[in-house]
């Protein structure tokens, strides 16, 4: 379990953004591997999303689009999804027992800490993560040639 006390404030609204691999759709669908912690040295202890300005949900990809594009140079085809923090931490969290939180990490930067070491919870929850973020999916191609 994740001390969770120790990584920052805690964010509880707002729209996070998250870089997308091409090889993370499948079939038009985004794959768990979006939300894996990377083995390392030293490995992941978060999955790092970044905050999004407020506005509409065109606003919002813009602006993800700014923060990312000036991070994320050798992918060509990489996509963004933006999931609403209120929304994951609703529909993963059990009222007594908090499965996920997020974190400042360095605003606009971000970390989703998932707060369980059960595999079968953590696929559970990025199952659920990959349907929430499939609601605001956005090629960066696309956001590219429309800004």
């Amino acid at each position: 379990m994740i001390d969770s006390k120790l990584d920052g404030k805690a964010i509880t609204s707002g729209s996070a953004s998250r870089f997308i691999k091409p090889g993370w759709i499948k079939d038009g669908r985004i794959t768990t591997e979006a939300f894996d912690l990377r083995e390392g040295n030293p490995p992941e202890t978060y999955v790092s999303f970044f905050l999004v300005n407020c506005g509409s949900a065109d606003e919002q990809m813009r602006s993800a689009f700014s923060i990312l594009s000036k991070k994320i140079t050798k992918h060509s085809k990489w996509s963004i999804s933006i999931i609403e923090i209120e929304d994951a931490l609703s529909e993963i969290n059990d009222e007594e027992m908090p499965f996920i939180c997020f974190k400042e990490k360095g605003v606009p930067h971000c970390g989703l800490f998932y707060l369980t070491n059960t595999q079968e919870k953590i696929l559970e929850i990025k199952a659920t993560l990959c349907l929430l973020a499939k609601k605001r999916l956005n090629s960066a191609y696309q956001l590219a040639n429309s800004v």
